[in-house]
């Protein structure tokens, strides 16, 4: 008997709730895929030294745990791949490195497309000299179209050239912006 009195209790409690729910509108089902937030996000993407590679095997240089650069006075080229996800915004390309006296010393972003090979410069810089001192600088990267990614026609890579044996990078980092939740 006493039983039969709380399952009462638990059928007219829950009964009760459910009606005060359809009555307010309070239960809603969520049927949309995409979620997207009210104000965009910023996120970054480091890219160590160990993802640089030579652009040649012809290039003596150096690449241990913390930079990459050239050995000798010859130029040396390397090349890191940029993997962001579809739609995200690129917007500033910062750079950790060191830069003496060398007019080589380039930096360049750059989109890949598929279909033509073309390349197409997001970033193209000589940064500032540094007089043997590491330092930080940041580029604005440009175009919003371009800057947008697209990895069904495009691909992406760092590009960092430079001669001599006191010039090196230690890192680079994007930062983007993204609206979806699923980027």
């Amino acid at each position: 008997m006493r039983t039969d009195l709380w399952r009462n209790v638990a059928v007219a409690t829950s009964s009760m709730l459910l009606g005060a729910l359809l009555l307010s509108g309070g239960a809603h089902a969520i049927t949309d895929t995409v979620f997207r937030y009210s104000t965009v996000k910023t996120s970054y993407i480091s890219i160590p030294p160990a993802a640089f590679v030579p652009l040649s095997d012809t290039y003596q240089y150096d690449k241990n745990t913390g930079i990459v650069g050239s050995s000798t006075s010859s130029k040396a080229c390397f090349s890191a791949p940029v993997i962001l996800p579809t739609g995200v915004v690129m917007e500033t390309l910062g750079i950790w490195y060191q830069k003496f006296n060398d007019p080589t010393f380039n930096v360049q972003l750059l989109s890949n497309a598929f279909n033509n090979s073309a390349n197409e410069s997001l970033v193209a810089v000589n940064p500032a000299d540094t007089a043997g001192v590491p330092r930080a600088a940041s580029f604005n990267i440009s175009g919003a179209a371009a800057s947008t990614v697209d990895n069904r026609d495009n691909n992406y890579q760092l590009i960092v050239c430079m001669s001599g044996t006191l010039n090196w990078i230690a890192a680079a980092r994007i930062k983007f912006s993204y609206r979806s939740a699923g980027y």
